[in-house]
Formats: structure tokens, sequence, C-alpha cells
């Protein structure tokens, strides 16, 4: 999700109507109105901090110190001085001077790793907070360390690949190989992509990397996507043909150029999988965004299947609202696709409401009292979701406070009999309350019940409620979550604090997006800050800092987990604080004219942030990964993310992984993919040949022309076989096959004697036969 900017109009319901609760638009950033015959999209240009002059306001003070100050040594360099002030608990690597005993004593006292020395000189990696102990020291003469890439004669991201460890990746470094998604697919469901974008290019033929494009919104009768009943379908052959008018998209090109951009443009700026091909899907604005994205997912794999490939699909979109469980029918329907499959997998942004206090708990056993600020000074509006056993015992009453904290009405307590679940609809209760001049208040209660979990909520409605607060008080053992927030989800605020009992302050725990975020079979991701500084089209260094969010801790903007039921998320984290990547051609070209301060100096690449930037990282990951593996399922894919991932000292500084910030911790793609190198038979000719293993460990054996277990059993063959299989059996009996993942692939009832069976379809493989006795063998097909 790119983070927002912008408040949204939070919108009433007219006196005296009920409707149900509508689930907000879910769209993580802005659009404008749409026009006939497509939309225009809103521009990253422009987006960004407006402290870079920070720098040289530094650098001034630095020059007006007096010369008498430098005297002596100064033991710390400028950029670990900045780094220390930027606070945080990481290790810094760096390089002492000093005498050799006191810095190996040193080292034990402050939990430092000494690695090694020479002579006076040591390299030592040292906890920032620990530097004091050593500047203070009088057998310490310096410490030394400095921030920079390596410099390349042709500039390939120095920052976004390296963080990642994606070019070890790329360039094969102790791999068999190098991985960049040959042979595997990106899907991507956004806002809307620049087909034209260099970076979205063949290299070789200037072909388009795109095998088809679905803008949900855009509609021209010659494309129309019939399949669904909205919107246009271009193939490759149209792309290319440049039949397309697919209105491009800010926000999806530079989610795109991070996953699979091959850095044509500008030779710089490679996406993780940049030799993946493409799948695109524009979502639609019409505010259908759950059931939309669920057809989108449902055809990225469904070409995905034709194609026969595999595919990691990015979603840097979402919406807030919801139960935070996962419980729901869009995300029922999205892990039935997942498991459908193998090689699919859904990579989710987790959300940018760090900032945001916008969910309040209160625990089992106690009373609990929260207060809400008016939306449009009309009405008060908000949700609470509380598991089914605990519904039972919880009671609540609202109070209407005014501007100098006076009660103006409190109403009689509610208990679960004034609100009794009711199927197949929601329960509905409507009280109409007086409050002398100010005129009548409308209260309408909702409860519904999904899945063990209750969804109650609430609206009341009147005249002058702008300087006025509603508190809800709760009591009894129940637990209960609301999530509410005007911007988010179109909610009314929650007060952040009030000197009443029992009130509990919201915070931004659990403030990840709802639905398929929470799904264990989905992989959702966390951002941390990825650079802190660009050169950029105007030839100035540009500060992307954020105090008190030093670079490579995590981003001010970061979603923190778990979900309701207490699922860990997110599931790993990626540099999302400050990326560079693709723009529409447009927004370039106005970028350029007007001298962006967020446009790179090559032009053709724009800064932004947002979990919308970190989670397309790993997208591309899953596609190496699938690459590597591409009969890989959802599980052994997050398996292997969450193994891999990199746990260093920010990652511990929220708690031993995984934990609510991080979760398992940072991406490392080179360690991903060290994963999937399954050790194996890699001889085909084998009978334990594995087609998914990468290293051979010597474990072949040959087959006889016959594959039997003793007189009694089944005989198969000829093994190895291949366009039929013969088959004997002693006795009537049931003869399952399965492949090497454990999938089955046939199963047959058959007589006693002789019998043959066609296997035309069988992928060449190994396979495993299991007869209805337990007795078992293993066959191959060449």
């Amino acid at each position: 999700m790119a983070q927002q900017y912008w408040p949204s109009a939070a919108k009433g319901w007219p006196q005296g109507q009920t409707q149900a609760l509508k689930a907000p638009q879910g769209r993580a950033d802005l659009r404008a109105p749409k026009h006939s015959g497509g939309r225009p999209r809103r521009s990253l240009a422009g987006r960004g901090p407006q402290n870079h002059l920070i720098m040289k306001a530094i650098y001034f003070l630095i020059f007006l110190l007096p010369s008498g100050l430098y005297a002596q040594n100064t033991k710390l360099n400028i950029d670990l001085f900045r780094l220390w002030q930027e606070g945080g608990t990481q290790s810094v690597e760096l390089i002492v001077q000093g005498e050799p005993q006191a810095i190996k004593k040193l080292a034990q006292q402050t939990d430092s790793q000494y690695k090694y020395g020479l002579n006076d000189l040591a390299a030592l990696s040292i906890p920032l907070q620990k530097l004091p102990i050593w500047w203070e020291h009088p057998a310490i003469q310096g410490l030394q360390a400095q921030r920079l890439s390596p410099q390349y004669f042709f500039e390939q991201d120095s920052l976004m690949l390296a963080n990642n460890n994606a070019r070890a990746a790329h360039e094969g470094w102790g791999l068999p190989q190098s991985f960049e998604g040959e042979g595997v697919l990106v899907g991507i469901i956004d806002d809307g992509y620049e087909w034209q974008h260099p970076d979205f290019w063949q290299p070789n033929d200037s072909s388009s990397r795109f095998l088809s494009i679905w803008d949900q919104d855009y509609f021209s009768p010659n494309f129309f996507m019939g399949q669904y009943g909205y919107g246009s379908y271009w193939n490759k052959a149209q792309i290319d043909s440049g039949l397309i008018a697919q209105p491009p998209g800010e926000h999806g090109s530079h989610v795109l150029g991070t996953a699979a951009g091959n850095g044509l443009a500008a030779q710089k700026y490679k996406g993780i999988a940049p030799k993946a091909e493409l799948l695109a899907v524009a979502l639609s604005e019409d505010g259908q965004f759950l059931p939309r994205f669920v057809d989108a997912v449902h055809h990225i794999f469904q070409e995905a299947k034709r194609l026969g490939k595999a595919c990691a699909i990015n979603s840097s979109v979402g919406a807030y609202y919801g139960s935070h469980d996962g419980q729901d029918l869009y995300t029922a329907m999205i892990e039935a696709m997942l498991e459908e499959e193998n090689g699919r997998a859904l990579i989710q942004a987790g959300g940018n409401a760090r900032q945001a206090k916008m969910h309040w708990q209160k625990a089992q056993a106690d009373s609990g009292c929260l207060a809400f600020l008016p939306l449009n000074g009309q009405l008060f509006r908000s949700s609470a979701f509380i598991d089914t056993s605990d519904w039972a015992q919880l009671h609540w009453q609202f109070e209407l406070k005014g501007s100098q904290g006076q009660t103006l009405v409190l109403s009689r307590p509610f208990s679960p009999a004034d609100l009794p679940p009711h199927s197949p609809l929601p329960a509905q209760r409507i009280d109409t309350i007086y409050i002398g001049s100010q005129g009548p208040l409308i209260l309408v209660q909702y409860l519904a019940e999904w899945q063990g979990c209750l969804e109650w909520s609430f609206q009341l409605q009147g005249n002058n409620l702008q300087n006025q607060q509603l508190f809800l008080h709760w009591s009894g053992a129940g637990k209960v979550d609301i999530w509410s927030h005007e911007r988010n989800m179109g909610l009314s605020d929650i007060v952040l604090q009030a000197n009443v009992p029992h009130y509990i302050a919201p915070d931004n725990q659990q403030t990840l997006a709802a639905y398929w975020t929470c799904s264990p079979k989905v992989i959702t991701v966390a951002a941390y800050q990825n650079r802190n500084q660009l050169h950029n089209y105007a030839g100035d260094t540009v500060s992307l800092a954020y105090a008190g969010f030093p670079i490579f801790g995590i981003a001010d903007f970061s979603s923190l987990g778990p979900s309701r039921t207490g699922l860990q998320k997110p599931d790993l984290t990626a540099p999302g604080g400050q990326v560079l990547s693709a723009g529409s051609l447009a927004a370039l070209q106005n970028a350029r004219a007007n001298n962006s301060p967020y446009l790179d100096q090559g032009g053709w690449h724009v800064s932004a942030k947002g979990t919308s930037m970190a989670a397309p990282m790993v997208t591309g990951a899953a596609a190496l990964y699938f690459q590597c593996q591409p009969q890989a399922n959802w599980a052994e894919l997050k398996a292997a993310l969450l193994q891999s991932a990199r746990k260093d000292a920010w990652v511990y500084s929220a708690g031993a992984p995984p934990n609510i910030d991080w979760g398992a911790g940072k991406l490392d793609v080179q360690a991903l993919l060290q994963n999937c190198l399954k050790p194996g038979c890699l001889d085909s000719n084998a009978l334990n040949f594995m087609p998914n293993a990468w290293v051979e460990d010597g474990s072949c054996y040959y087959p006889s022309s016959t594959d039997y277990l003793g007189e009694q059993g089944p005989k198969l063959w000829p093994n190895p076989f291949n366009g039929q299989l013969q088959i004997e059996l002693p006795q009537a009996g049931q003869l399952c096959f399965y492949n090497v993942l454990g999938q089955e692939v046939a199963r047959y009832i058959l007589p006693a004697g002789p019998k043959t069976i066609p296997t035309e379809d069988w992928p060449k493989g190994s396979y495993f036969w299991k007869w209805e006795n337990g007795q078992s063998g293993k066959l191959i097909k060449q």
C-alpha cells in the first residue's frame, strides 16, 4: 500500500434511514474522479519529505567551529556520529584503533563481535548504544564507519538490490546459476501500468514483457472482457501492436518496476525478477473492491494455468475495515485458489497505518471505556468484533458529553438480549433519543455473526454534534476489538485520552489491512527504511530521512500485527521506505520539466514509500524461488521465505523474531535461493530421479525391467515407462499413483491379472505407487 496523504470525506447516512455498513473503498491511495473511457492517475512525483536542506545546515555549523577545537583527533568520524545520533539498537560494522588488549576487553564488556585484529587495529561489530563506552576509554584512539554503497562503472540500484541481497541471486554468487525470474510469471493487481516504459520491454526486440493487461474500469467494445462482464483485455500481440488504450497508473507502474523492472531505461534500478513475464490487472475503482480483487486473482491464476507456468501475484492495495481474522468469504475464495494448483502465491502489502491509533481492545476480565469524535459534525459511527463465546458476557452503554465534558445524555445499559443473533439477516435496533432543543438523536445498532465472530456496529446521528464526544462503556468478561479511523475507514476517530474511569487509549497494534492480509496462506509484508538520500534530476542531493526512523530501521508507516486471533503477522519485511522505480511517461515528463526533487538523475525513476514498495520485492523473490522450484506450493514458499529471513539487531530490537513489527525478519533473496537448492538424484534414468532437486547427493539407483515387491505383490513394467504401463495384480484391488510432491496422479480399481493403463498425459519424472494392502514401489517415466 502506498502511504495516504489526504483524508477522505466521510459520508453520513440520512436521518432515520437504516442501511447495512458498507466495506470501505479499499484503495490505499486516493484517486481523481473518473472520466468517460478511462481514469486519470495521480502522479507519485512530488511526494516525499521536505527536509532536504538539513544536510547543508549541518555542514554550515561545522565550518563555523573555532579552529582550536581541532587540536586533537576526534574519535568518531562524522558519519558514525550521525548514525549514533539517529539512535537505535542495531550493531554497526567499524574499524577501531587502540591498545589491542583493551579492544578485546571492551568487546567482551559491550557484547561486541571481535572479528580480527592487526597491530593496533581491529574490525568489530559494536552495538550503537554502547559506543560511548568505547570513545570514553583512554586506550581507544579512534572509531570509524562510513555508509557507502559499492561503486560500479554502471549504477545498478545500489541500495534496493543490495539491501535484499538480490544482486547475488542475479549473478549466481554461491548458486549453480543466476536467477532472474526466467520462465516464471509475475502477476500484479493495482491501478494501472505504463506499458511503454522501457523497463517493461524485452531488451532484444523491444516487444512488451506484458503477456496481458485487463483494465477492469476501461470500456472498449472491441476488447471487452466477456468472461467477467466488465472492463477491457489486451493480449501480448495487441499490446505489441499498440492497440492497447489502458490508462497508465503511477502506483502500479512503480510497484511493478520494483518487482520485475529490468532497468533498461537507465541501466539501473532493476527489480527483483527482471526477466519474468508479466500479467496485469488494473483494479476497478467503482466501490466493488473486494469482489473485483478476487476476480483479478482468479484471472491471473487462470492465465498462468493456461500457460503452464508458476505465478507470484503482488497486491499493494487493501482495506482496513474488517474483522482482521481472515475468516471472510473473499479470503476463503483466495485461499481455495492458492490450494488449487502448485506454483501459486499471493504477496500482500501489510498497510501504512503505523501512526494511526485506530485499534482499541478491552481485555477479557476488564471493564473498558472509549470515546469517539463525530464525522462531519453530524454522526458517530464505528464497529466492534467479538468472539461469539464472549458476547453473552458483555454489556455496553452510550454517554454523550458536551464541549465542557458535561453529560448530555446517558443511554440505558444494553445487553445481548437487546440484540440477539438473527439468521439469516443481521439483528437491528433503532432508538430515538431527545436532548432538549438540540433535537432527536437516532441510535442504530446492528449485529451479525460469521465463523465464530460477531460484528457489532452502531451509528448515532443528530444535529450540532461537532463539539461533542460519544463515550462507549463496556463491562463484562468478554474481549472486544474495535478498529475505527476516519481517514482509513470512514469511521469515527477514537479519542486518544480522556479523564474518565476505565478509559483505555487506542493503540497502533493490529493495524494491518484486513481480509486476506490476515490469512495464513497469504504472505504479508512490512517495510523498513531503504535509503536516506537521492541524487536527483536537478543535480541536488535530497534528504529522504525521517527523524526517529533511521535507515535500515522499521519504516515510520509500516503497520503492526498480529491478526485479531493472534496469528503472527506480518510474515517478513522488505525495504519500503523510499524506493526508486518506474512512473508513467506523462508524469516523468512533467517531473523533468519541473525539476521534481524526487526524480532520479536519469529521469526515468521516482522515489516513493509505503508497504506498497516493500511487497513487490517479496513478490519478485517468490518468482525467483518458483524459477528454482516451479512445483512448490504456497506453504513451501512461505516456509522458505521465513526460514531464510535475515535477523539483525534492528529485527531483535522489537523482540525475538517473529514479532509484530518485522515478522521473521528481513528479506534475503540469496539465502532464499540457497534454501531451494534441494539435494537428490539428478539422473533422469534413475529410479529415484528428483525433477525438483538441484544438488546431486549420490543416492541414484536404477530400475530393473520389472518393479514388484515379493511374489504375491503387484508387478508393474516396463520401468522406465513411457506411453503406457503394464500391471499384473495377484488379486483385485485398488492401485494409486503419486508424483514426487505426494499429489495423487491416478487411482484405479482393477481386477486380478494383467492390465494396460495409458500414461501419455503424465509428465516425465518419478512416480510412486501404492497398493491397498500397503505395498509400494517407484517408477520413472522418460
